[in-house]
This record gives structure tokens, C-alpha cells and sequence, in this order.
């Protein structure tokens, strides 16, 4: 029988490692990586939003979401503003290349997913979705308790 390692922990990774590589290959003709594209998306669903609210929103550390914003910064995608009220902070927005783009893939990369679950009852994806929150929330409360943050 396999241990409870092996099946929720080695199983779930190996899941999370397989769509990883599955979305990289679907941006990858846009040429951005999952990375960048779940921060374009981050951006897109706030008015404005600092680097720090980014990186929660994200779940990115800082040093890697300050990379990934200096690429898409590069490409044109997004824009850093100065805060007005905080000379060390900056506003993280869209610009119109990046509206574009994100606008280009959304649809799709929807289509990939409807694809990826079409044959998987609704009740099914409903608890399996309701179980990764719950595994999610008891993670970070493990973490917490073990001082691992």
C-alpha cells in the first residue's frame, strides 16, 4: 500500500508539474512563460496594485516577482508608476501591449482547461477544487506552526 506521502504529496506535485509544463507549452507561441502570464493576469484584476500586493497576490517572493516584472517591463506588457506617496514604492499596470496579449490568451488558454476537464463530472472537479482549498489552508497553517513561513 502506498503512504499517504506518496499519494497526496508525490501525486499532487507531479499533477502541478505536468499542467506547469503543459501551459508552458501553450504560451509558449506567445512568447511568455506561466510565470509571467499568472502575473499579467494579477495585474489585469486591480486598479492599481504595488509590487507588495502583487507579490501576495501572485504568491511570488519578492526577488522572483522583481524578475519577472523587469521582463515584462522589457517586452513592453506593464509599466511601473512611482507612488506619489511612497518615493520607494511602484504602481504595477498594464499597458496596452499587455491588455492585448491578455486578451489574446485568455480564451483560449480557457478552451485548454475546458479541454483538460471535459471529461470529469462537475461534481467531481467541484470537490476536487473544494479539497485543494482545504489542503492549501491546512498547509499554510502547518507552515505557521512549525515556523517554516
Amino acid at each position: 500500500m502506498k503512504s499517504m506521502e506518496e499519494m497526496y504529496g508525490f501525486t499532487t506535485a507531479k499533477v502541478g508539474k505536468r499542467l506547469s509544463r503543459l501551459v508552458a507549452s501553450f504560451l509558449r507561441p506567445y512568447d511568455i512563460t506561466p510565470e509571467q502570464w499568472t502575473v499579467l493576469k494579477k495585474v489585469s484584476e486591480s486598479d492599481r496594485i504595488t509590487q507588495k500586493q502583487l507579490a501576495i497576490k501572485a504568491d511570488k517572493d519578492q526577488a522572483t516577482l522583481t524578475k519577472i516584472l523587469d521582463l515584462l517591463e522589457k517586452s513592453g506588457h506593464l509599466q511601473r508608476i512611482r507612488n506619489p506617496e511612497d518615493r520607494r514604492s511602484y504602481y504595477i499596470q498594464q499597458t496596452e501591449k499587455g491588455m492585448a496579449l491578455q486578451e489574446e490568451i485568455t480564451g483560449p488558454i480557457e478552451d485548454l482547461f475546458k479541454m483538460l476537464t471535459a471529461e470529469i463530472d462537475e461534481a467531481d472537479l467541484a470537490a476536487y477544487f473544494n479539497v485543494l482549498q482545504q489542503l492549501e489552508k491546512k498547509a499554510e497553517s502547518l507552515q505557521e506552526e512549525i515556523g517554516h513561513t
